[in-house]
């Protein structure tokens, strides 16, 4: 279960200059994801977004919005103050007295169906076989530091593998390596679940830091209709 957001005042709102920020309209309830860019602030009180997304946002219209900053992804309810047109829109948005964060260091782990490879090298005791498998899969949840595989083979506890997948919207397919940490109940029909961590060291970084801000792009904080 996701620990509650704890209220934060704005004035401790981490600024960052060309970090990706996402929008949704409050009305419609089922309005769609809007997603730009924060591209300067005007004293403590207002940020200056740029995207093709929010062109069509009018002054006076709230938005949720939410970003992920470091190891915590922010969120808040605001209002549109000023758009302008030219060749690419640019909005102000007032900051709100408070924020809303929640800490993503624990590993917030999002449900996903997303297709999945699984390479691993095989055990001595099949010397006819390749010295490299390769296993198609399917991806149930994601974090940062892991995410669960359902396979139609069973993986040891302790094998080292690397998982191969393509995200929505992402512009890259990641290549990560990892372990079988444990198994979890299978789906039956000779379908296996296996709980995985990615390798955490210093040169996978920069992958992880990525998965992490589509992970928060991605997780349910907006209130349903």
């Amino acid at each position: 279960m996701r620990t509650p957001p704890e209220p934060r005042k704005s004035q401790l709102f981490p600024f960052l200059k060309n970090f990706p920020i996402g929008l949704r309209r409050v009305e419609p309830p089922d309005a769609p994801p809007l997603n730009a860019i924060v591209v300067g602030k005007v004293g403590a009180g207002r940020l200056i977004l740029c995207g093709e997304d929010v062109a069509g946002l009018r002054p006076g219209e709230e938005v949720d919005a939410h970003m992920a900053v470091r190891n915590q992804a922010l969120e808040f309810r605001t209002r549109v103050l000023e758009v302008s047109s030219g060749t690419a829109a640019l909005v102000l948005l007032a900051m709100p007295e408070k924020v809303n964060y929640i800490d993503l260091r624990k590993g917030t782990r999002l449900n996903v169906f997303i297709p999945a490879e699984v390479n691993y090298r095989l055990q001595a005791a099949e010397p006819a076989a390749p010295n490299v498998s390769l296993i198609p899969g399917r991806m149930v949840n994601l974090s940062r530091k892991g995410c669960c595989l359902s396979t139609k083979r069973l993986l040891a506890i302790g094998q080292p593998i690397r998982v191969s997948f393509e995200l929505p919207e992402a512009s890259s397919t990641y290549r990560l390596p990892a372990q079988v940490k444990r198994h979890s109940a299978g789906a039956g029909d000779g379908v296996f679940v296996q709980g995985v961590q990615f390798d955490l060291g210093t040169e996978h970084l920069p992958v992880l830091a990525d998965l992490q801000q589509w992970i928060a792009r991605n997780l349910p904080y907006f209130p349903q209709g």
